[in-house]
């Protein structure tokens, strides 16, 4: 016998066990009760007002019980699969006493009998319980027409309604298995459909991104650099240095962003291969970049948020150690394990003054408040009397969310 739970059957499912549903069900059966106080029903049911109120009154007990059991099905798995079996056998036997109560093998009541075999495959749980109920009890009332009432025709017809039964039981697993591989084929497909078309729009945004914005700025950084040439004060040549700089750093974080739209997820050998690229630009000829990756997580995949905000990070330290430190040297080490992406940045410069670790604006605190949205750490260390290191840490993406920037100096 199975040890999987049965799934709800007809006094038990989820739709009937709401108010609504099993308002309606008692008004059903009583409305059942009422049929055979009519003389012409009466005699094709074949039953008494006082069988069927005996029956009925049984079947609206198992109602209102499974409705109290039912809410706590997940507190109590094991005593909710007793009450689902015992429910299965009670509401069989309550049909079946008005069949036998008829004395005749073609009863009506056969057909509410297999209603509820309908209703119970309906759950796609293909239980060897069930078929030993189906078919098993319609065997025992054929053998309650030979014994009590000697009527072979009525138990061969008993028989043979069990036997239907645990066809249209089966049936009715079969169906419902299919309409669920097919609902779950049809949620994947749409969730498919719906990520392919967020890659063609996060696509779209860094085409237009790139083509539009980033040659303008690439226009402008083109212009500013002309007309450095042409400026005799020193006081605009200095403005001027100023406002490429700040242009070209504004080009690194378009290019960072565009680099991250352009896919959801990217593996950790993609990500270290693009920060070398851009760290090798920053340094250029000015300073002697050591890049260093730890680990062996080339295959694994962050998500494409994750991944900028630790570009961004770890390119926004480079940037402030090529353009502030005065360094010869720039060390970067990167790693990613299970605990989430590690990097420490370290230079041989003239480090870090007071007024930049407190100050509530600028690089570091841009830096800080990225970490903060991720749950990140960073810790900064300077060097008596040069050199800095400041190392960041971000969690798994499962595990980012805003906490307190924990911070070392």
């Amino acid at each position: 016998m199975s040890s999987k739970p049965a799934a709800p059957t007809l006094a038990s499912s989820d739709a009937i066990l709401t108010p609504v549903g099993v308002l309606l069900a008692l008004l059903v059966a009583g409305g059942v009760c009422l049929l055979p106080l009519l003389p012409p029903v009466r005699r094709v049911l074949g039953v008494s007002p006082a069988e069927v109120a005996v029956s009925m009154g049984g079947f609206a007990l198992l109602l209102v019980f499974g409705a109290v059991v039912h809410p706590h099905r997940a507190k109590h798995p094991r005593l909710h699969l007793w009450w689902d079996r015992s429910e299965t056998i009670l509401v069989q036997v309550s049909v079946l006493f008005l069949v036998f109560a008829s004395g005749r093998g073609d009863s009506f009541f056969w057909l509410l009998a297999l209603v509820h075999v309908m209703i119970v495959g309906g759950n796609g749980h293909n239980d060897r319980f069930h078929y030993l109920v189906f078919a098993g009890l319609p065997a025992l009332v054929g053998l309650a027409f030979v014994v009590l009432e000697h009527d072979g025709g009525a138990a061969a017809l008993s028989v043979a309604v069990g036997g239907i039964a645990a066809y249209i039981y089966s049936l009715s697993v079969a169906v419902n298995r299919k309409l669920a591989e097919a609902d779950a084929e049809r949620a994947r497909l749409a969730a498919e459909l719906a990520d392919n078309r967020v890659r063609a729009e996060r696509e779209r945004i860094a085409r237009d991104i790139h083509d539009g914005i980033g040659a303008d700025l690439a226009a402008l950084d083109w212009r500013l650099r002309g007309l450095h040439q042409h400026v005799a004060s020193d006081a605009l040549q200095r403005e001027v240095d100023e406002l490429t700089g700040r242009l070209t750093h504004g080009t690194d974080e378009l290019r960072t962003i565009v680099w991250a739209l352009r896919t959801r997820t990217r593996t950790w050998r993609e990500l270290v291969t693009y920060l070398r690229q851009r760290a090798t630009e920053l340094c250029g000829d000015r300073m002697e970049l050591e890049l260093v990756e730890q680990g062996d997580a080339g295959s694994q995949m962050h998500p494409g948020e994750l991944a900028l905000e630790f570009l961004r990070i770890v390119l926004e330290l480079a940037r402030n150690s090529v353009r502030h430190a005065n360094a010869a040297h720039l060390r970067v080490v990167v790693r990613s394990d299970r605990a989430g992406l590690f990097a420490a940045v370290e230079d041989d410069g003239r480090g870090l003054a007071d007024s930049a670790l407190t100050r509530e604006e600028g690089g570091l605190a841009n830096i800080r408040h990225r970490l903060a949205k991720v749950g990140g750490q960073i810790t900064v260390e300077t060097g008596e009397p040069r050199g800095t290191r400041i190392a960041i840490g971000l969690p798994p993406a499962a595990e980012s969310a805003p906490a307190a920037v924990a911070e070392k100096t």
